[in-house]
């Protein structure tokens, strides 16, 4: 039975927060109703916001520039303890960007920078925007409550989400558990402890989680 997609939604994320697996989700339940504008790099994209394309239903946006319009209508707003997703950006900046040597300090050099964008990321559209046209979805409960975290974005789009049709959606598509970040390869016990300290007051009122022991046990 085909599933009926009525709203337009903003997805507003900041990169590597779960994105394009909420996605997946979201097209495995809606399936054809779902019309896709992923704005960076798509093919044929209007470069607009709000998307040209009357058919879309999902607009992607990251709001690098932290100038994106909080009055376009419902938004999905994709979040995720800093540390974990300033590892994944920049592991997907090596992927992409031009090809030169890498070292330890130039992964800090990016931590710092992108910690205080995330800082204002975060106030601009988790502290200081309200709507009830919004959900504010971290990565963590993504992950960690898909089914309650998939039925609260279906219904913004929908009056209520069918529990056999999100359960399938979710099955179809699986959820991979976060990995271990401490694996990464510039990993540094002591300063990513000194960067969740600079955070800490962003990360205890989003209420996300520690990944440096020392904080954590605190």
């Amino acid at each position: 039975m085909k599933i009926e997609w009525p709203e337009r939604i903003y997805s507003v994320s900041f990169p590597r927060s779960g994105h394009h697996l909420l996605a997946r989700l979201l097209r495995a339940y809606f399936r054809s109703s779902m019309k896709y504008c992923g704005y960076y790099g798509s093919d044929g994209c209007c470069g607009q916001v709000p998307c040209a394309n009357p058919a879309t239903t999902y607009s992607k946006n990251h709001d690098g520039r932290l100038r994106l319009s909080q009055s376009l209508g419902r938004y999905v707003i994709q979040y995720r303890s800093p540390i974990p997703t300033l590892i994944s950006d920049y592991e997907l900046a090596l992927k992409i960007g031009p090809a030169k040597p890498r070292s330890r300090e130039e992964f800090y050099d990016h931590l710092s920078r992108r910690a205080d964008h995330w800082r204002r990321w975060m106030h601009r559209w988790v502290f200081s925007f309200s709507s009830p046209l919004a959900v504010k979805l971290p990565y963590e409960t993504l992950t960690g409550e898909p089914h309650t975290a998939l039925s609260d974005v279906i219904g913004l789009a929908c009056a209520q989400a069918q529990p056999k049709s999100v359960g399938a959606a979710i099955t179809a598509v699986g959820i991979k558990m976060p990995r271990d970040v401490r694996e990464f390869r510039y990993w540094d016990e002591e300063r990513m402890r000194e960067a969740e300290l600079l955070l800490r007051p962003e990360i205890d009122r989003a209420a996300l989680p520690y990944v440096t022991k020392e904080i954590a046990k605190l």
